[in-house]
């Protein structure tokens, strides 16, 4: 799941890049693309890691390839359902732990980092035309540019990413125009749903995780929220803010720096003598 494979239709959307769909709880070997090798800190030693997926819309439990939702125990709590256990003469299972695998709430979650970025990185107007003066000052653009960057750092961090998805939302989006906080209140809401599932699913690991306890209302949780958001938003153009950012820096320093695609300046490289 990506931006770049949501394809507007008719007034709605329709998913592409479909060659490498599998059915969930098949079983069977199948051919899986893999992205690009991208850059990984774990542990402060970095490395390259090829993923399933695109980096930024990466479900947090895919990028670190483990269940991440199971209910905590505390040490001392431990101990007495042992004992209890014990005293029923309940038999631990002795079964290897179940082996990560990909299930639906990794794809709706995918759909969610979709639309945080959209509201990361895109100005909410409505008047801006194209061909008007940039809606945005350079320092507005770099300071939600640096908000953005908070859920989707250049380099893929594990603990950034899950804290972004863990901790609520609207910490982040405080620092957001107030346009946006209508939706940002939605994807905080969608965010205690999909971690409600994630949490009920994997209640019974480590021996087995049960992806048919996520109940089909989740998925009318998401149709809510789109369509809240669709009628709340209809009158806004959206500005995709590195473009306005690259805008304003070519006209303050004109042929001295570019922009890539997620807002960040790179340097000009000297010419060697």
């Amino acid at each position: 799941m990506s931006i770049g494979n949501i394809l507007s239709c008719e007034g709605g959307a329709k998913l592409g890049d479909l060659e490498y769909a599998k059915k969930v709880g098949d079983v069977k070997s199948h051919e899986m693309r893999t992205a690009s090798q991208f850059s990984i800190i774990l542990s402060t030693k970095p490395s390259m890691k090829p993923q399933q997926g695109t980096m930024h819309f990466m479900s947090i439990e895919v990028a670190a390839q483990k269940f991440l939702f199971r209910p905590r125990v505390s040490g001392q709590s431990a101990n007495v359902i042992e004992i209890v256990r014990r005293a029923r003469g309940v038999v631990q299972n002795s079964t290897a732990p179940v082996p990560f695998c990909h299930n639906h709430l990794h794809d709706l979650e995918s759909l969610w980092w979709v639309t945080v970025w959209v509201v990361f990185y895109n100005h909410f107007s409505t008047t801006w035309r194209s061909g008007d003066e940039p809606p945005l000052n350079i320092k507005n653009a770099e300071h939600q540019l640096k908000l953005a960057r908070i859920l989707f750092p250049s380099v893929m961090k594990s603990t950034d990413r899950q804290n972004g998805f863990q901790t609520s939302i609207q910490e982040t989006c405080v620092g957001l125009p107030s346009n946006k906080m209508g939706i940002c209140v939605y994807l905080d809401g969608l965010r205690d749903i999909l971690i409600k599932h994630y949490t009920v699913i994997e209640s019974s690991l480590p021996q087995s995780i049960n992806p048919n306890s996520s109940t089909d209302d989740i998925y009318d949780d998401f149709k809510i929220v789109f369509s809240s958001s669709e009628n709340d938003y209809t009158d806004f153009v959206l500005v995709f803010i590195p473009e306005i950012y690259a805008q304003l820096r070519r006209e303050k320093r004109p042929r001295s720096e570019s922009m890539n695609d997620i807002g960040v300046v790179a340097q000009k490289t000297p010419r060697r003598k």
